[in-house]
């Protein structure tokens, strides 16, 4: 016989607003579940002396073995259940797993923020060396047509020249865009991917609990 838990659940939008990844919500669901998350809200509830368990394990895994997250059919959105012999309890643990997930969300950089930047880091870096790299052959070139004029500037130089001016203008352009990536990590960086829908009331009844 499944034991007759009190449950409660709260509601959470798990929505990207900085990539489409369609493996987001699966995600953010195993995040929810993780040691990490299941750990912080623990330590949050003081369930170590609550439970009567101090073995960390041994806590992480019960407390996993009274939460549930599950999807909301056609939605960005995740359900936290909580069970326990206690109503109150059931909803602070709901509430507090989904606080531990949104800390988390908030402390670790996100990949969708951080490798766009680094991308157009290394791209003026490349263009950087290449502009370095034909400017060195310019003033080589120059010191030997110098030494050696003719009456025509050679083609070899001029198409150096061309090529410094095409970088010079791309490396700008990508400054521009690394200066914009910046701005947008600023902006974004420091909100969670989560926001609370409902939170987790106190349970009024017991319902069948199948771990």
């Amino acid at each position: 016989m499944a034991p007759r838990l009190y449950v409660s659940t709260a509601r959470i939008n798990v929505d990207s607003r900085v990539i489409t990844d369609p493996f987001f919500l699966e995600t953010a669901m195993e995040k929810l579940r993780s040691t990490t998350v299941l750990d912080a809200a623990a330590a949050k509830l003081g369930l170590s002396s609550k439970w009567g368990i101090s073995d960390r394990l041994a806590l992480t895994e019960r407390l996993r073995s009274r939460t549930r997250i599950a999807p909301i059919r056609l939605t960005r959105m995740l359900t936290v259940s909580a069970a326990s012999e206690n109503p109150t309890e059931s909803a602070e643990i709901a509430n507090a797993v989904v606080q531990a997930y949104m800390e988390l969300e908030v402390t670790q950089p996100h990949d969708g923020l951080v490798l766009p930047d680094q991308a157009l880091r290394q791209k003026v870096e490349r263009c950087s060396r290449r502009l370095s790299e034909l400017y060195s052959r310019m003033n080589d070139m120059s010191k030997n047509f110098a030494t050696n004029r003719t009456a025509s500037v050679p083609q070899e130089l001029l198409t150096v020249q061309s090529d410094i001016g095409i970088y010079t203008d791309l490396l700008t352009r990508l400054r521009t865009q690394l200066a914009e990536a910046e701005l947008m990590v600023e902006e974004t960086a420091a909100a969670s991917h989560a926001e609370v829908i409902d939170s987790a009331s106190p349970a009024r009844w017991r319902v069948a609990w199948r771990n």
